[in-house]
């Protein structure tokens, strides 16, 4: 075998619908970052780092009474304890987000068309079960799909949670938290594809300095930003050595933001980050590229419902701001923690989610 180096390092992934399902690479068909499921199926996902796909394999470890001062080899098991993992870093755009919203938010995510766009809405869901998984797949060598023996991939793959952050001069960056009901190395099994047809995304990253951001309607210029979502997933293995179940747990929301104490608006500045802080104030958070609603090709619009869990005066590049951390939170008037919109050309995408059973309580429409 050749030598292997990282640069030679790609990685795909491909929507599947089952614990089970290898992927296919089948462009006609199957949906990655791009597809419609009737063509265009892009499955490789250009990744800023060269992430290991963790098998579930772990060392159960018991000290037996065998007479010896050394350990002994039966004291060292091969088991099963925890999910496959992997986490995938990317440039952010509408279409690799659209497919994380997807396999975290599941049952309360949702398509709609507009025009020649496709929109892919989530807010919170009210169902623990699973409805979407993908495949990951390192390829590592191999001439073909069904000439490999050497990558590596994890089936019945979900997102666990994840990232988003972005700071001045720079690109809006995804980082993914993937869990994988099995890993396994390649057996001549990853469908009939040649893999030096598989073409990467090419869909333009959206960059921070293009984000219009807004405080309860107030735009407010702001020097970074990052959110978490997690859906803190329960995977179930029982008596079995792969995993049988993934169920949703309650869904998490934090992130952080600095506002500059000359904030552009004139309610939004100096110290009224600590009042609202102080006096348990919720903010409606709403940072998009392109339409408000994410009705636009490569667009996406988030919308948060934040309560300020701590809040600090501190300098940022020879400027005084408020950085304020916060936890999304539901309230009163029926406000989601979290709802996210992502449009793409239809052309391109169509991922295919059914319509979404969490209703949207959020506008989008900022003054």
């Amino acid at each position: 075998m050749a030598t292997r180096t990282m640069w030679q390092d790609k990685y795909a992934i491909e929507q599947t619908a089952s614990l089970t399902a290898k992927p296919t690479f089948a462009a006609a068909t199957a949906i990655g970052i791009e597809g419609t499921g009737a063509g265009g199926g892009v499955f490789l996902n250009p990744t800023t780092d060269h992430p290991h796909l963790n098998p579930s394999s772990a060392i159960n470890e018991q000290e037996l009474a065998i007479g010896l001062s050394q350990r002994h080899h039966l004291e060292y098991n091969t088991t099963t304890a925890e999910p496959n993992s992997v986490t995938l870093n990317m440039q952010m755009n509408a279409y690799n987000l659209s497919l994380f919203m997807w396999l975290l938010f599941q049952s309360a995510a949702g398509e709609g068309t507009s025009g020649t766009n496709t929109i892919m809405s989530v807010a919170p869901y009210t169902e623990a079960d699973y409805e979407i998984y993908c495949a990951i797949t390192r390829l590592l060598g191999g001439t073909a799909g069904d000439d490999d023996t050497v990558s590596q991939y994890m089936v019945g793959c979900i997102c666990s949670s994840f990232t988003i952050t972005g700071e001045s001069g720079g690109m809006m960056q995804l980082s993914a938290e993937m869990m994988g009901a099995n890993w396994a190395i390649a057996n001549d099994d990853l469908g009939t594809a040649t893999y030096a047809n598989l073409a990467f995304s090419d869909k333009a990253p959206l960059k921070f300095q293009d984000m219009s951001f807004a405080l309860d309607s107030e735009t407010v210029d702001i020097p970074s930003i990052s959110i978490t979502v997690n859906a803190n997933v329960a995977s179930q293995f029982y008596n079995n050595d792969t995993i049988q179940k993934f169920v949703l747990g309650r869904m998490a929301v934090e992130g952080n933001f600095g506002v500059p104490f000359g904030a552009t608006s004139a309610n939004q500045d100096e110290s009224q980050q600590i009042l609202d802080f102080q006096n348990g104030i919720d903010k409606r958070v709403h940072m998009w590229w392109g339409d408000p609603g994410g009705d636009g090709d490569n667009a996406v619009s988030i919308v948060l419902n934040a309560r300020y869990t701590d809040t600090e005066m501190a300098d940022a590049e020879g400027e005084i701001v408020t950085n304020c951390t916060f936890a999304g939170v539901y309230d009163a008037d029926g406000h989601n923690s979290v709802e996210m919109y992502a449009g793409y050309a239809t052309s391109s995408l169509v991922r295919g989610a059914p319509a979404a059973t969490t209703t949207s309580t959020s506008t989008t429409t900022t003054s």
